[in-house]
């Protein structure tokens, strides 16, 4: 199976102590049922046999020790092999480009990391566990082997015409699965739905009827995929549960009518294929567990391909193009941008772009909605790659090597923009800068910092946005980009926003640029752009 596959792949050959207490796990255990059946076939002479009770502790000592070390490192090795999948994966989501990162469906990647780890990670010990029983399987079989090979042959002629049937049956068992984890799919994206359309959904019964109904009919559908699998998985175990009465009558039955066996040597069979029972039974439980671990990493290895070739630029190269002064004029020569038609764009274009901002000027983008300016400035930002033209940030050309480098230089707020409740990556801040920052932006009495996260950012969408602000004015950085940022402010802060704000980042010798339809502060701008259909006409 690929859960299996990947596990391997990761970790190819197990260390030589592993294999080692595996096999005398499963030897020890094959030990203790001949001593068992050795002792009950001398019980009736003279007396219970001490060298077997010994040997039976003995034996018993190994396994419990053998057994808690194998069990303990294989499952701790399955956490460690999933885990660094998850941050890998983690790692190319980072570093991969934002197009990219647009064409996949956000829910799917957050249940894909989250949700299939956790669902491995519960399941490993069922097929740790049934690992190990297969190879206590092979220590009886060669003991049922030394008993009796007439014995090995029928047993195990039933035993494979029962396996046969069981896969058959196990691969629809693994096709419901499947169906069931896409279900459960769209019941969560039903509940985005629900979530992130909350406000839409109290301004209409109807609309908020229709989803209850269509959630309620994909939980349903849901539901009843998942009878039908654990009426499968209960269909497996009876039949498994069949097995073992066929394989204890094929002992009783089969054998004395193919060889001679003696009747002491008959019951010692038959006592190891119900010593079995536990082992297959394992086994057994573990097939949907590894069929849907199986599904959980199918769903991981797809996201992983859909992030194929999303790595980090090896810093030494950065290092090498980064010049030792910048002069951080932003220019954009000949720049264009399309977007593909299976992304949602329907193919538009915006470009090419001739355009430049240098330090200590205000420039203020127009435009109508459509028109092309978020993707201009995901161009400016770096976040888009331009399919031609360049983007030039102080004459460092945008580049794989210089990109990240670039980025660092540029801070960027969104309308869509999230706010983190942490300082991410500033280091440590002096509080007094923060609580005037904090002062300065009116909302002192709303939220306060302690250690390096905000107390609260459940404010209004201005006031997030001030908090974003705050955390642009601490970056420092020598190129700030503001999407609408003043759209969210009541008047007099908005007017502190282009009268105060915006010339300060200017006297410091910022590339300041702005997106705004404000027309009434339009005279704090040095130059001012439209866009319109994707091209700059001003």
């Amino acid at each position: 199976m690929l859960i299996l596959s990947v596990l391997r792949k990761e970790n190819s050959i197990p260390p030589p102590r592993m294999a080692f207490m595996m096999c005398l796990a499963g030897g020890t255990n094959a030990l203790i049922l001949s001593t068992i059946n050795s002792a009950a076939q001398r019980a009736g002479q003279d007396g219970p046999d001490l060298h077997l009770l010994v040997m039976f502790c003995l034996c018993l000592a190994v396994y419990i020790i053998t057994q808690r070390y194998v069990m303990s490192v294989a499952m701790c090795e399955i956490e460690r092999i999933v885990n660094d999948l998850r941050i890998r994966l983690i790692e190319k989501v980072r570093h991969t480009d934002l197009a990219r990162i647009e064409q996949l469906v956000p829910s799917d990647v957050l249940t894909t990391i989250a949700k299939e780890p956790v669902a491995i990670s519960n399941l490993a010990p069922s097929f740790v566990a049934a690992g190990q029983a297969s190879l206590l399987l092979l220590f009886v079989t060669g003991y049922v082997a030394y008993l009796s090979l007439t014995a090995l042959v029928l047993t195990a002629m039933a035993a494979f015409f029962a396996i046969s049937i069981f896969l058959r049956r196990s691969e629809r068992l693994r096709q419901r699965l499947r169906q069931t984890a896409a279900q459960d799919a769209e019941v969560f994206e039903g509940l985005d739905d629900l979530l992130s359309g909350f406000k839409e959904v109290k301004m209409s019964r109807a609309r908020g009827t229709a989803l209850a109904q269509a959630i309620e009919h994909l939980s349903a559908e849901a539901t009843s995929l998942k009878q039908e699998t654990a009426r499968s998985s209960a269909g497996e175990f009876v039949f498994a549960q069949s097995t073992f009465y066929l394989l204890l009558a094929t002992v009783v039955f089969a054998v004395p009518a193919f060889s001679t066996v003696a009747s002491s040597d008959l019951v010692k069979i038959t006592t190891a294929i119900l010593f079995l029972i536990g082992p297959i039974s394992m086994i057994v439980q573990a097939i949907p567990a590894l069929a849907t671990a199986n599904s959980s990493m199918e769903r991981l290895l797809a996201l992983d391909e859909q992030l194929k070739g999303a790595v980090p630029p090896p810093a030494a190269a950065i290092a090498e193009t980064r010049p030792p002064a910048v002069r951080p004029e932003l220019r954009l020569e000949g720049a264009t941008f399309t977007y593909a038609e299976n992304a949602g764009g329907e193919g538009f274009t915006v470009g090419p772009i001739d355009f430049v901002a240098r330090p200590g000027e205000i420039v203020f983008i127009t435009g109508g909605n459509g028109s092309g300016k978020t993707t201009l400035m995901k161009l400016m930002a770096g976040l888009y790659r331009p399919d031609s033209g360049r983007v030039l940030l102080g004459g460092t050309p945008f580049l794989p090597a210089t990109e990240a480098w670039i980025r660092d230089q540029i801070s960027i707020i969104f309308s869509d923009f999230h706010l983190f409740r942490r300082l991410y990556g500033l280091g440590e801040q002096d509080p007094e800068r923060i609580a005037e920052l904090l002062r300065y932006m009116q909302i002192d009495q709303k939220t306060a910092i302690r250690g390096d996260a905000f107390t609260t950012i459940n404010l209004s969408t201005g006031q997030r946005k001030r908090l974003a602000l705050i955390v642009t004015l601490l970056e420092d950085k020598p190129v700030v980009i503001f999407d609408e940022w003043a759209a969210d402010q009541d008047p007099s802060f908005r007017r502190k926003f282009y009268e105060e704000i915006l010339p300060d980042l200017k006297a410091k010798g910022k590339v300041v640029i702005c997106v705004t339809h404000d027309d009434r502060y339009f005279d704090v701008a040095d130059h001012r752009f439209k866009m319109e259909f994707g091209h700059m006409v001003v």
